[in-house]
């Protein structure tokens, strides 16, 4: 299938025409971006009623700030998981699933064995599990502390109600 660049606008308007596409994934993407909310609300207008976006953010903190980091961008932050729930509520999207990812103690042990841990089917749903667990036993605030990221899978449902309550 052909696919084309288009070069992001600044202000974060889409150059595409309401219900362009049947599938819109954001990885990682939107800690960069200024103006989340109105990012967010153009994706909700150039998906198809009945499409889907995919994505995937940070929740914890991005680093150690006290000193440049030169690839870290100007805006560059977390976004926390109570604030990613509203900003898709707002954007009137229906959440089909969604999971918290990366377990940090995971992901150090595999670094230390020379693992890649998301190549691997047993440890991503291990992955999964620690997230859940950790999420089961302690509200939003320990979760934000031990998880690194949130995976969602959103869609645009043709009354574009807020469809049922998202899950851990």
């Amino acid at each position: 299938m052909p696919c084309e660049y288009v070069k992001p606008v600044s202000s974060g308007v889409f150059l595409f025409a309401d219900g362009t596409f049947d599938l819109i994934t954001c990885l990682g993407t939107l800690h960069h971006i200024a103006n989340v909310t109105f990012v967010v609300s153009e994706m909700w207008r150039v998906l198809a009623t009945g499409g889907h976006v995919l994505g995937r953010e940070p929740m914890t903190s991005m680093g150690d700030w006290r000193r440049p980091r030169p690839d870290a961008t100007k805006r560059e932050r977390r976004i926390p998981l109570g604030y990613m729930d509203a900003l898709v509520q707002r954007a009137r999207f229906s959440v089909v699933r969604r999971s918290l990812c990366v377990f940090p103690p995971l992901t150090r042990i595999c670094g230390m064995l020379g693992i890649h841990a998301f190549r691997h089917k047993v440890l991503v749903e291990l992955d999964r599990l620690a997230c859940w667990s950790c999420a089961a036993r302690g509200g939003v605030y320990q979760v934000d502390a031990v998880s690194v990221g949130l995976r969602l899978v959103a869609r645009k449902s043709r009354h574009g109600g807020h469809g049922r309550q998202p899950r851990d």
